[in-house]
């Protein structure tokens, strides 16, 4: 038996989305509406993914909603 450890999707978020774009939170939250400090809770694993957030996100990114579910099984 394997123990696998989850990565947070707001660690991904940060590690394969906003790091390599040089995006900042700042401008992310204005780009999708979303609250600055909504989503700095995100990517730092202190909130959970919503409906919304994963929307918002799959449309700016152009993954679909569907990838950000999946990172946060």
């Amino acid at each position: 038996m394997t123990n696998a450890v989850s990565t947070h999707p707001g660690t991904i978020l940060d590690e394969r989305f906003l790091e390599p774009r040089g995006l900042s939170i700042y401008r992310l939250a204005v780009a999708i509406d979303v609250p600055s400090s909504t989503l700095e809770r995100f990517r730092s694993g202190r909130t959970n993914l919503t409906a919304d957030l994963a929307r918002r996100l799959g449309d700016y990114f152009g993954t679909g909603a569907d990838y950000w579910y999946e990172q946060a099984a």
